[in-house]
C-alpha cells in the first residue's frame, strides 16, 4: 500500500496479507491513539473480501490469529471477519486431513 493508501499490487502475496491483517488487529485492540485504531478498523473492513479469497495456508493461519486477537478484545461488529476466520479454519482442517500421514502430521504434503 502506498502512502496515499492505494494498493500497489493487484494480487499481493498471501503470507504478507495475513501478517498485515494480524498487525491491523493488534493495532485495533491496542491503546494507541483513536485515529490509529480507526484507520486499522477501516483497513480491516476494506480487505475483508480479499481475506475470504486467500489460498495461502500461512495467510489463513494469520487470519485465524487476527480473529483470536479481535475476539479476545471483544471488538464489536466483527461477525463478517469471524465468518472468514471460520472458513479459513475449515480449509486448514481439510488440508491437514488431506496431507497428513503417520510420519507427517502436517497441513502440506511436503
Amino acid at each position: 500500500m502506498s502512502y496515499q493508501r492505494d494498493w500497489l499490487d493487484a494480487a499481493g502475496t498471501g503470507d504478507c496479507q495475513g501478517q498485515a491483517v494480524l498487525a491491523l488487529a493488534e493495532v485495533l485492540t491496542s491503546s494507541l491513539p483513536a485515529g490509529f485504531r480507526a484507520l486499522s478498523r477501516e483497513l480491516i473492513d476494506t480487505v475483508l473480501p480479499t481475506l475470504a479469497d486467500l489460498r495461502s495456508l500461512r495467510a489463513e493461519a494469520y487470519v485465524i490469529l487476527a480473529w483470536g486477537q479481535l475476539s479476545a478484545a471483544r471488538v464489536a461488529d466483527m461477525e463478517p471477519f469471524e465468518a472468514v476466520a471460520r472458513q479459513s479454519a475449515r480449509r486448514l482442517v481439510e488440508c491437514f486431513h488431506r496431507s497428513k500421514r503417520a510420519d507427517w502430521p502436517w497441513f502440506e504434503s511436503q
